[in-house]
């Protein structure tokens, strides 16, 4: 695929929220955090991604992240992208990457995390992305930076993601969805309903 005007977007990555109508901490912490980067390296673009994980929201957690930077940041609303089918981190690679970042020719995008997550979104974007889009990361602090529990839980998805994922070509778009969309239990029906389009 050939990018023929390049651009630039920022790729907020969300994480819970707090009740049914409010973020939580760590998720406002991404959106400021993926704000200052979108004005230090004058985005064209502000992704969020994220879906609708609890009966009692309203709408997909994505959607909060945009009403975020738009009511509280003043981001203009044709500058914000949501994507609000990934799910998880795997997702967001697989779900951004086909229906954004190629779509909109982008071809550098600044991906905001958590510190403790950041070492495991580098390995699936990179697995997924090719090396003529280019990735940068930004972790911001948390209280769950140093929690053993939640580090060992990284280690394994991650470990579980390449057991998922092997010996599968990260370019053959059809295969990676059918593997997300059977494999995956966050998408396949064994922890949450059947992904559907």
């Amino acid at each position: 695929m050939k990018f023929k005007n390049k651009r630039n977007a920022v790729l907020i990555l969300s994480h819970l929220m707090k009740d049914k109508k409010a973020l939580n901490n760590e998720s406002i912490l991404r959106c400021k955090k993926g704000f200052e980067i979108f004005h230090k390296k004058k985005c064209d673009f502000i992704i969020t991604s994220g879906w609708k994980y609890k009966k009692e929201i309203e709408k997909p957690i994505s959607h909060f992240i945009k009403d975020y930077l738009e009511n509280k940041l003043g981001v203009d609303n044709k500058s914000i992208v949501t994507d609000q089918f990934s799910r998880e981190t795997v997702g967001d690679a697989v779900f951004v990457k086909y229906n954004i970042i190629h779509p909109m020719c982008i071809s550098e995008l600044h991906i905001v995390s958590s510190r403790y997550h950041i070492p495991r979104v580098k390995n699936i974007f990179g697995f997924f992305f090719e090396k003529k889009i280019t990735c940068k990361f930004y972790g911001v602090k948390s209280p769950l930076d140093l929690d053993k529990k939640i580090l060992n839980n990284e280690k394994k998805s991650l470990l579980a993601f390449y057991s998922t994922f092997k010996n599968i070509d990260p370019r053959d778009k059809d295969k990676v969805f059918e593997i997300l969309l059977s494999k995956h239990p966050y998408y396949n029906g064994l922890i949450f309903p059947k992904f559907t389009i």
